[in-house]
């Protein structure tokens, strides 16, 4: 938990491409994509409580959540 939100880091392990939803609990307010030490933040859609992953081999990826209030 950072600052009333979530840092999710996901990391593709099965060497192929990756995508699906990821499915939270709560409501989400936004998501951003940022590079492993939470730089370079680049808004994702959002919907609800859920959004939308696409991970290369291999690839570490790392979203900022803040929740809805």
């Amino acid at each position: 938990v950072d600052g009333g939100g979530l840092v999710l880091r996901l990391a593709e392990a099965t060497g192929g491409p990756t995508q699906g939803p990821i499915t939270l609990r709560w409501p989400i307010a936004s998501v951003t994509e940022t590079n492993l030490v939470g730089d370079d933040a680049q808004p994702v859609r959002a919907a609800r409580n859920s959004f939308h992953v696409d991970a290369a081999p291999f690839e570490i990826k790392t979203y900022r959540v803040a929740l809805a209030a």
